[in-house]
């Protein structure tokens, strides 16, 4: 049986191996960005950390 759904995102690059690296880089970066934003929102709110 063949699925008929379409594919989510425009296909401007072709699938390859290097775009999962891409893909992990971007996940750590957000993360990182993440973790300082919330310990800048708790500086600001508590004033330390503990």
């Amino acid at each position: 049986m063949k699925s008929t759904k379409p594919f989510i995102g425009e296909a401007s690059r072709p699938l390859a191996p290097e775009r999962i690296s891409e893909a992990v880089r971007l996940m750590y970066a957000t993360a990182v960005l993440g973790m300082v934003i919330f310990a800048a929102v708790r500086i600001a709110v508590w004033g330390e950390i503990r």
